[in-house]
């Protein structure tokens, strides 16, 4: 007869670890990744399919399944990122586009890292963020600016922008440049 029952605790405290993980990639839409360079496998979390739009199973599979994804005009830059990275031991940071099997296209952020044994790349491990939704905000926001300034730049009235509190940047429009005189 054999106590397991600080066995059996290990893995229980092991297996509401996992889960919080999983929960915690969920809700931040960030997916995580480890590819073992040598045997060509990789590892990849629920949530990094998730973004991907495939399904969780295989936990394990060649990195070239996901590469498909990666949009044609990233893949050379998504592979001289890695390359570099690997040839280099350093980590890495990357933005780049996937083409999703329902047609649909995502904007992902990646970083990760070089895992070292003797001086030799073995592994790298890695996060995959959605940025998508964001990149749509930002594209809206900047649109949206650029409407407001040819709005004011063409208003009749003289009109003087300022900037911060302590008025870090003045902008005016052609009506209040022709007033003042100014070439501003």
């Amino acid at each position: 007869i054999e106590d397991v029952t600080e066995r059996k605790r290990g893995e229980e405290a092991l297996r509401r670890s996992e889960e919080s993980l999983a929960r915690a990639q969920r809700v931040a839409h960030l997916g995580s990744w480890d590819w073992d360079l040598r045997t060509n496998e990789m590892s990849r979390s629920a949530e990094l399919c998730a973004i991907f739009g495939i399904r969780p199973e295989p936990k394990y599979s060649p990195p070239d399944e996901l590469s498909r994804f990666i949009h044609p005009d990233d893949r050379d830059k998504m592979a001289a990122v890695f390359n570099a990275a690997v040839n280099e031991g350093r980590g890495f940071q990357n933005e780049y586009r996937i083409l999703r099997e329902d047609g649909s296209e995502r904007i992902l952020f990646s970083q990760g890292e070089v895992m070292q044994e003797q001086g030799h790349p073995v592994r790298l491990v890695g996060t995959v963020l959605d940025i998508t939704e964001r990149k749509g905000l930002e594209q809206a926001r900047e649109a949206s600016l650029r409407w407001l300034s040819a709005v004011l730049d063409q208003c009749p009235a003289a009109m003087m922008l300022v900037h911060g509190a302590h008025g870090e940047r003045i902008e005016v429009n052609q009506r209040a440049r022709a007033l003042l005189g100014s070439a501003d």
